[in-house]
């Protein structure tokens, strides 16, 4: 996870260059060697260290102490985010005063929308059509995935009841009064309580469509593993026991419940797919300076890997950047692309994966980090120069 964080720090010290702000890390308790790797590359951040793991809601409770800022983002760490992405969400809630928290639109390392960027609070019904996959057959329906809001477009702006954890800003004031995410949620769950508890207190959760980052998702968890499963659906029933009213309570936990046992049971019976930690393996094309180029090279260099890639594409910073781009992959037979923060913008990056088909295979590489990093599924953990279990000296 280190080097995700590595990017990740890389793209938010971009977006916070011209904003007064801090960045805390809550390091719980991980295994490799993390925060000696980052600390001397980040000297301005400042590091909390857990010597085991506390939950997201009490890591995060940890940090909200000591944050100063007029307003708290929580921040995944397997996040790319967009120069404007901070100051956007702080504008609007500069303009809308009845603002309590405000999400993002993600998408994943293959550019697809991630819907839990936008949810409703769950019902009998909405849990039910998500459980059974109805929601997912009908992904643009009110009523049948009324849990992602399907019905409302993922590039606007809505009112929504749940802005999601791995980027959710909230008013500090406010987070005060709330004391802060509820502990008892150890790692799902907590975004959902907290959208709800705003609610209460008379403010308005908003979805921004607007403003894209990345997220991994493959790297957060591992949605096939029975502990995911358990400890999801799990969450669902802490919040609908503490929420809703005994009778809808016994329903929801009686269907959660269920679905933990089903899901359980086809996590063994089902043949699973076979996903593969690997390098970068068919013709590959940088698109970035020359100075990330070069420094490129010399990283696959290190890893004997130099020989994989194509050439370097510069990209304008003007609309047919996409265009330019696209001719080229066809034109050479590219499969995959690895994006160069430097000469291209984070947000520039962004935009052109949203517009890319999603069979490319994206890297991501900063000019002031060391690693390269690349996810392409939410099922499993991802690829990174070098390799998780080396250390870059």
């Amino acid at each position: 996870m280190r080097f995700f964080l590595e990017q990740c720090l890389c793209s938010v010290q971009k977006a916070i260059e011209k904003t007064d702000a801090e960045i805390l890390v809550v390091d719980n308790a991980s295994t490799d060697e993390s925060i000696a790797y980052l600390q001397p590359l980040f000297p301005s951040v400042r590091f909390i260290t857990n010597t085991t793991n506390e939950g997201f809601a009490k890591a995060n409770n940890k940090a909200l102490k000591i944050a100063t800022g007029k307003y708290v983002l929580f921040l995944n760490p397997d996040t790319i985010v967009s120069e404007n992405s901070f100051t956007d969400c702080v504008s609007f809630f500069e303009k809308n005063e009845n603002a309590g928290s405000v999400g993002i639109k993600m998408i994943d390392g293959s550019g697809r929308f991630l819907p839990e960027s936008k949810r409703s609070f769950p019902t009998l019904f909405s849990s039910f059509f998500k459980m059974s996959g109805l929601a997912f057959l009908f992904n643009q329906s009110g009523f049948f995935n009324k849990y992602a809001l399907g019905n409302l477009n993922e590039n606007n702006i809505h009112a929504v009841d749940v802005t999601a954890g791995a980027f959710m800003m909230v008013k500090k004031e406010l987070l005060q009064s709330l004391n802060g995410f509820d502990e008892s949620f150890f790692m799902y769950g907590e975004d959902i309580d907290l959208s709800y508890r705003i609610r209460q207190k008379g403010f308005q959760n908003y979805y921004l469509g607007n403003n894209t980052i990345i997220h991994f998702k493959g790297e957060s968890s591992r949605k096939q593993s029975v502990q995911y499963i358990q400890s999801f659906y799990g969450a669902m029933i802490v919040f609908v026991k503490k929420h809703y009213k005994k009778i809808p309570s016994f329903f929801f936990s009686l269907l959660i419940r269920f679905t933990i046992f089903c899901r359980i049971v086809l996590h063994f019976f089902l043949p699973r797919r076979t996903t593969q930690n690997r390098y970068l393996l068919t013709k590959t094309i940088v698109a970035g300076s020359v100075e990330a180029y070069k420094n490129i090279l010399q990283l696959l260099e290190k890893e004997n890997l130099q020989s994989v890639i194509s050439g370097r594409i510069s990209i304008s910073k003007n609309k047919s950047s996409y265009l330019k781009l696209l001719q080229q992959l066809k034109q050479q037979n590219i499969r995959e692309i690895i994006f160069c923060e430097g000469e291209l913008s984070y947000h520039q990056i962004i935009s052109i994966i949203e517009q890319l088909p999603h069979h490319y295979k994206y890297y991501f590489f900063s000019v002031n980090g060391n690693s390269i990093v690349s996810s392409h599924s939410k099922v499993s953990s991802g690829q990174t120069i070098p390799e998780k279990n080396s250390y870059l000296a």
